[in-house]
């Protein structure tokens, strides 16, 4: 009640909350079956890390954060497989008919398959949504330091430009 209250008193939109006292530890072993002995598969909850940073900079969390972190990674993912490619997201979907299972299968190029079979795909290459575990304020600063790296890279192809103006009037000066 406390988060909902601040999160209204500063006017912040929509947001998810996850109880932790509500969420469930998948059995372990479903999954496995279509990613055994193969290297290109693995469990996403396996794939994702939490952001080191993010418990240093909230002491509170410091004792049972990577742990929560943990269950909600576990709980969050317990149906997704993260393959190296399309091909191989294809023989998972293939192969879990076979088994029954329904995984959600997400490629590293970021193409997913649904439980359906629907396929989605990112058509755009400027893929920035990748964000850890409370790594949202490093992106942002990443992002802010790409711009300013983006408008001195300006400024110097600016002033590249006017020194060869400047040697060119040199030389024709010299050469009258």
């Amino acid at each position: 009640r406390e988060c909902i209250a601040y999160l209204k008193g500063k006017k912040i939109s929509y947001e998810t909350f996850i109880p932790l006292d509500r969420i469930f530890m998948p059995e372990a072993g479903q999954l496995q079956v279509l990613i055994r002995g193969n290297q290109s598969r693995r469990a996403a909850a396996s794939c994702a890390k939490p952001n080191e940073k993010f418990f240093e900079r909230h002491p509170r969390w410091s004792s049972t954060g990577m742990a929560d972190v943990d269950k909600i990674l576990a709980s969050l993912l317990q149906s997704t497989i993260v393959t190296d490619d399309l091909a191989e997201a294809k023989r998972v979907v293939k192969k879990d008919a076979a088994h029954r299972l329904e995984p959600r299968v997400v490629t590293l190029q970021g193409e997913v398959i649904t439980p359906s079979g629907d396929m989605c795909v990112e058509a755009s290459q400027n893929i920035t949504a990748k964000v850890a575990f409370g790594g949202a304020d490093e992106l942002r600063e990443i992002q802010q330091q790409t711009a300013r790296l983006e408008s001195v890279e300006k400024d110097l192809a600016t002033l590249s430009e006017q020194i060869e103006v400047k040697m060119r009037q040199q030389r024709e000066l010299q050469e009258e």
